[in-house]
């Protein structure tokens, strides 16, 4: 048993020989945090790769977007069609999207 001191579940001292608080406490603290630096990369990386062009996205975003527009049958009638977004045009707006992302990312950097 250490000679450590703790008042509320606050730490408040430690005996220097303690391997677990001669750190003053922190070991715990640095430990959650980088634990939390370890999920927030893998959610980052998540994002950057569901924005780059490729064929996991092209079979994962094609069809998925679509637009409804007026038509005309060859008889005349009134209808809508739904036309389905074209892979060009989603990967310029992924690109949009991750340029925009790197833009606010260096100003807060700054």
């Amino acid at each position: 048993m250490c000679e450590c001191y703790a008042i509320g579940g606050r730490f408040i001292g430690a005996d220097p020989s303690c391997e677990v608080h001669r750190d003053g406490g922190y070991i715990d603290q640095i430990e959650d945090l980088q634990a939390q630096l370890a999920v927030s990369e893998a959610r980052c990386k998540a994002f950057q790769n569901a924005l780059l062009p490729s064929e996991d996205t092209e079979v994962d975003y094609t069809g998925l977007f679509s637009l409804n527009v007026p038509a005309v049958t060859d008889v005349g009638e009134e209808y809508m069609q739904e036309i389905d977004i074209p892979w060009e045009t989603i990967k310029k707006i992924m690109k949009t999207i991750s340029e925009n992302a790197d833009r606010i990312c260096r100003e807060i950097k700054k």
